[in-house]
């Protein structure tokens, strides 16, 4: 990971000022500083950034992925190599809005998944807790599981499993391994947000995938983006708009070498 920029006056950023370039994914993983109040990045750069000095950043993932934009306030500043590492600065992150921090948590999300699906048994059928207390769209979920099963799974066995409540659906989620979560928000019990804060929250269950598909509207929407879900989308839902996201939530994430298609 390299980081190069430009920099303004009055410890202000007002432009692209820093590109921070990973040529592997998972390198982003050594560098997050959870210590840091909001999350935070250790930027490696002989760039003369001060404690303080409030910066805007991009995240670039050449051929892999596209870039993410962040800004953040500098914390601390390690000025040559060391035991401790290279050069560089320590950043708290700042979230001009709650997509902004649901994408980079998603990302750091799928890479610890990527690690962990590499040494699982690939027999080993998907599994899918799906959390909805309708029964007509119990069924067509299922049958969209399916769909995406058949097309992007290669073969792997499938198992949905269905929890009517949000408190069973916790149950559920402690007792057995699930790979994905589909969450109404309008549930009894437990709100689909509540069992999101939960799932994040514990740390056996904080990776899984989360899908949140309700009404609501934009205020739902952040609820649960905020929350931790990865991804939310707006009822009714369309069979192939469900296929494209199920797609973009659960491919893994490519390696350095490979190239990610379009």
């Amino acid at each position: 990971m390299t980081g190069d920029g430009r920099f303004g006056g009055d410890d202000v950023v007002d432009d692209i000022i820093l590109k921070v370039e990973y040529h592997a994914p998972e390198d982003l993983l050594s560098d997050y500083l959870t210590e840091l109040g909001s999350g935070g990045l250790f930027i490696r750069t002989d760039s003369p950034l001060a404690v303080g000095q409030r910066i805007a950043f991009s995240l670039s993932f050449p051929g892999l992925l596209p870039p993410l934009r962040l800004e953040g306030t500098v914390r601390s500043r390690r000025d040559a190599y060391s035991e401790a590492g290279p050069p560089g600065v320590a950043v708290e992150l700042s979230w001009p809005n709650v997509e902004c921090k649901a994408e980079l948590e998603g990302l750091l999300r799928r890479l610890r998944r990527n690690r962990r699906t590499a040494e699982e048994d690939p027999a080993r059928p998907f599994r899918v807790l799906l959390v909805e207390d309708n029964d007509f769209v119990h069924e067509l979920f299922q049958h969209a599981l399916k769909r995406f099963n058949r097309r992007f799974q290669s073969g792997r066995g499938l198992t949905v499993l269905h929890a009517a409540d949000g408190q069973q659906a916790l149950q559920m989620l402690r007792g057995e391994p699930f790979d994905l979560a589909i969450v109404d928000h309008f549930l009894p019990v437990l709100s689909g947000v509540q069992i999101i804060e939960r799932m994040r929250g514990d740390p056996k269950l904080a990776d899984i995938p989360i899908l949140m598909v309700s009404v609501g509207g934009d205020d739902v929407r952040e609820e649960a983006l905020r929350a931790g879900a990865d991804l939310y989308i707006e009822k009714p839902v369309l069979l192939q708009q469900l296929l494209n996201t199920l797609h973009r939530l659960l491919s893994p994430i490519p390696s350095e070498g490979q190239v990610q298609e379009s």
